[in-house]
């Protein structure tokens, strides 16, 4: 499971551009799928572009390393995803 930035065009269509900083949707979007997935399958940061040094991706890291963290050790009992989100 790879987590990007994305760009959102004029349209509204969503491209997964790999150059930009992690949305908090994307982020809201690993806290509601986590839960429910094999925890086998890796968790990755993936950016190919826009560098700006290595601060900004570590706290990508450590911001996604929490969510799954978060879930290593309890019981889930309602899936922690916004009602403004739809699937």
């Amino acid at each position: 499971l790879h987590l990007a930035g994305h760009q959102v065009l004029e349209d509204g269509f969503i491209i997964d551009s790999h150059k930009d900083a992690i949305s908090q949707e994307v982020y809201d979007l690993l806290d509601y799928i986590y839960p429910i997935i094999d925890k086998d399958v890796p968790v990755l940061l993936e950016r190919d572009g826009n560098f700006n040094g290595v601060s900004p991706l570590v706290e990508e890291l450590h911001k996604i390393r929490d969510i799954v963290q978060g879930y290593q050790n309890r019981t889930l009992k309602t899936l922690p995803f916004s009602a403004k989100h739809k699937l």
